[in-house]
């Protein structure tokens, strides 16, 4: 009961605004760093704040249901009233764990851009330590930490469901002093139609069938399990340890590149211009009609600057690859040399892939 309780917030989380968090803010926030964007970083901590309050309010309403429904395979010989009661009530307590996942998200995403890594990397330790220490006590406490203990004494069932939420609590405050001697400038303002806050949306667009997959092969492990074996439990438990070597070693590698992936992205319509500008000088006036960006388009932004710079726009034209909604607004601007950008297609360039490899074989 305690285990898929306290899996009701991760549920939660990681189903709405998990995703958008962890795959979007380390990118943008770094993008912002290099711009000295002040603005838009706070436009966009402001908006996952608002939305870390209403998706907690959500995980108090939901949580029973979903542990309604995980509890439709309870262990053999355990009452599934009495899973269900104590569950519930666990979960209740342990939905404010959502509120604080998220500041720990947008947290270490703030020191990852700025490169500040150990905070990050340390704090879960503190949950680690509490959550065993709440453990031991709850152990020490009961004599027996089951199911009729903690319904005869609710006493150590409020200690396990408010001190399993500490841990996460201490994991999201231990930020903060990292979070001010790195200097972020962070100025509440609820702008939900920044263009920042909207960016963060467009681009976080693919983690949703990513999650709602997670979901479902959740719930099918849910139905597989032979009833009455506990075997979902047993398998939440076997998986933490087999995606222990990724949270050690890809998790870690990849949380150091990031950042220096982002800014090579962001700093790529710098570069453009630069060359551009090289370009135009070795070509006068009337030696170029127009210039395509293969492959993608986020460096026909600088190219479109260099033209301007360098009083071009009007006989140089440009075209791209991606139609990247940035460079969709700089289309649309009267007079802009932006004249064509095309949009690819995935799944048809998916599809087709399948069928060439399908008619060689």
């Amino acid at each position: 009961a305690y285990l898929l309780a306290n899996n009701t917030p991760n549920i939660i989380y990681e189903l709405i605004l998990g995703g958008v968090l962890t795959a979007t803010l380390v990118p943008l926030f770094t993008e912002f760093v290099t711009t000295d964007d002040d603005e838009a970083t706070s436009a966009v901590v402001s908006a996952a704040i608002t939305a870390l309050v209403a998706l907690t309010l959500l995980a108090l309403v939901a949580s029973p249901g979903l542990m309604m429904l995980y509890a439709s395979n309870t262990p053999k010989g355990v009452s599934r009233g009495e899973f269900l009661s104590i569950g519930i009530r666990l979960a209740l307590l342990f939905a404010p764990q959502v509120f604080f996942y998220g500041l720990m998200a947008v947290g270490s995403a703030l020191l990852n851009s700025r490169r500040r890594f150990f905070a990050a990397a340390w704090t879960p330790v503190l949950n680690n330590v509490i959550v065993i220490a709440i453990l031991i006590a709850v152990g020490h406490l009961g004599t027996r930490p089951a199911l009729d203990t903690m319904r005869d004494r609710p006493s150590l069932l409020l200690l396990l469901g408010l001190g399993t939420t500490a841990g996460i609590v201490a994991m999201a405050v231990g930020l903060f002093p990292a979070l001010r001697r790195a200097g972020v400038p962070l100025h509440f303002t609820l702008k939900m139609r920044h263009p920042a806050v909207k960016r963060a949306m467009i681009l976080s667009g693919w983690t949703i069938g990513y999650v709602i997959a997670n979901q479902i092969s959740g719930q099918i492990v849910n139905v597989l399990t032979v009833p009455g074996s506990g075997g979902t439990a047993n398998y939440q438990l076997s998986y933490q340890f087999f995606q222990l070597p990724h949270g050690l070693l890809a998790v870690s590698l990849m949380t150091t590149f990031q950042p220096e992936l982002a800014e090579a992205y962001s700093n790529s319509p710098e570069d453009a211009r630069k060359q551009t500008l090289a370009l135009l000088a070795q070509h006068p006036k009337g030696d170029l009609d127009a210039i395509h960006v293969a492959c993608w388009d986020q460096p026909a932004i600088g190219v479109v600057q260099a033209l301007e710079e360098a009083g071009r726009s009007e006989d140089v034209k440009v075209t791209a690859l991606d139609a990247g909604p940035d460079t969709l607004e700089i289309m649309m601007e009267e007079g802009s040399p932006f004249v064509a950008n095309v949009a690819q297609q995935p799944g048809l360039i998916g599809k087709t892939s399948a069928d060439n490899v399908a008619r060689h074989f």
